[in-house]
């Protein structure tokens, strides 16, 4: 396949397409493609589920102009400016707490500088340390659930982590919010967040402020939450691991992670 190298910014996923979860960072190969991209001058990008504190490793390998996080729900630029703010609401907050006490279900809410857990914190904890492996700080337990009274410009979370034995309970809970959908990166947990925003809309927000276009971008992921981005983008590249959906909405179809599918589609795009 002949590919187009004149691709003015990158966005890149994490799980599933830079970081191998269970792993909890870059591995070499992928590491050095990386950074011979953003040698090569295109403008590096991120485009996360994960809040900013969860993108350490990443930062390691990788000097982002932008980071896309919370699925489009808070997109930094390098300084750490917002560019774009869309926490939960207010009401849907205080009832995704009252549904964590009343159903006694794991809930952790992503903030601007800090995941803390306010209801169940070993369930939530036992997800992270099984399945992350960040090596780093990423989630705080707080039982005095006050994080969202401390009076800052960013009181409110961008995204709520939900570790339940009932799924569609929660789906369904959910749907009667109105303004919140979920999605469910692992069995028993669902990332809960605004239901009009997505990557694609944070990505459109760093198009925007860069006067770039989606033509001029090319997007790497590999799961269900970019779909949109994957079928908007100039190139959409989609792991050899990844969702058949994302495989779908996808230009193109690189090989797995764990067998340097990264490194190899970078190569094979733009030549470095």
């Amino acid at each position: 396949m002949k590919f187009r190298r004149d691709f003015k910014i990158a966005f890149f996923d994490v799980d599933g397409t830079t970081v191998i979860t269970s792993e909890g960072f870059v591995r070499r190969p992928a590491a050095e493609a990386l950074r011979r991209l953003q040698d090569s001058g295109i403008m590096m990008a991120v485009a996360s589920g994960r809040p900013q504190v969860h993108l350490k490793e990443l930062d390691k390998v990788m000097d982002a102009s932008y980071k896309v996080t919370c699925n489009g729900n808070c997109v930094l630029d390098r300084e750490g400016n917002m560019i774009r703010n869309r926490p939960i609401s207010a009401a849907s907050f205080e009832a995704l707490r009252r549904y964590a006490a009343e159903r006694d279900v794991g809930l952790a809410f992503h903030f601007l500088e800090q995941t803390y857990v306010y209801h169940g914190y070993d369930r939530i904890a036992a997800h992270y340390n099984a399945r992350t492996k960040e090596k780093t700080e990423v989630y705080k337990d707080l039982p005095s659930q006050d994080r969202h009274l401390n009076g800052t410009p960013y009181a409110y979370p961008y995204n709520a982590v939900v570790a339940v034995d009932d799924d569609e309970d929660l789906i369904r809970f959910v749907e009667t919010l109105g303004d919140m959908r979920t999605d469910s990166p692992w069995p028993h947990m669902f990332d809960v967040f605004n239901k009009d925003v997505s990557k694609a809309k944070g990505i459109e927000a760093v198009l925007a402020r860069e006067h770039l276009t989606w033509d001029d971008c090319i997007v790497f992921g590999d799961s269900t939450n970019d779909v949109e981005m994957l079928s908007r983008a100039g190139l959409g590249v989609c792991m050899g691991n990844g969702c058949d959906a994302a495989k779908a909405a996808a230009d193109y179809v690189c090989g797995r992670i764990e067998e340097n599918g990264l490194a190899e589609a970078i190569y094979d795009i733009f030549g470095v």
